[in-house]
């Protein structure tokens, strides 16, 4: 590959992690307009410092992770360790849309039902829910992000 095309191929995997990025909070929004009275812990409150950025190939072991199933496909580029402020968030590459459709009708038989849907040209977002849980999932074009939410009364 000539070195004009790589980089036009870097510029693109940048915009698609932004785009994924981008709906990531918009169903962070929707998550918190749909619980109602958004109730969500912060524990600490959202400052930057609360959320910590690992970069990792392995599937992490904690309290929000036990709340779903690992997808089968994929590779785990980073995480977002937001448990302070009440959440923790999965990031993937090598996955492609029919394997993530196949992760979403996981969760689904797991209990979690489809609370919204958002999608555009380059990216699509699903909100799941089952009680007091909360997954946010966005992909695009080979990425893919998880952000599990948990809501306190």
């Amino acid at each position: 590959m000539n070195y004009g095309a790589n980089q036009m191929n870097k510029k693109l995997e940048f915009f698609s992690s932004m785009a994924v990025a981008f709906i990531v909070l918009i169903l962070v929004f929707l998550c918190i307009r749909f619980s109602g009275q958004g109730k969500f812990a912060t524990h600490g409150g959202t400052n930057p410092s609360d959320v910590k950025c690992i970069y990792t190939s392995v599937w992490p072991d904690n309290e929000y992770t036990r709340l779903i199933c690992e997808p089968e496909s994929g590779t785990i580029e980073y995480i977002l360790d937001g448990s302070n402020a009440g959440y923790y968030a999965i990031f993937y590459n090598n996955i492609s849309e029919e394997e993530i459709q196949k992760y979403i009708d996981q969760l689904k038989t797991l209990g979690y039902a489809e609370e919204a849907l958002a999608s555009e040209s380059v990216s699509t977002g699903v909100l799941l829910r089952k009680d007091e849980t909360w997954i946010s999932i966005a992909y695009s074009e080979g990425g893919f992000g998880i952000r599990i939410s948990v809501e306190k009364s």
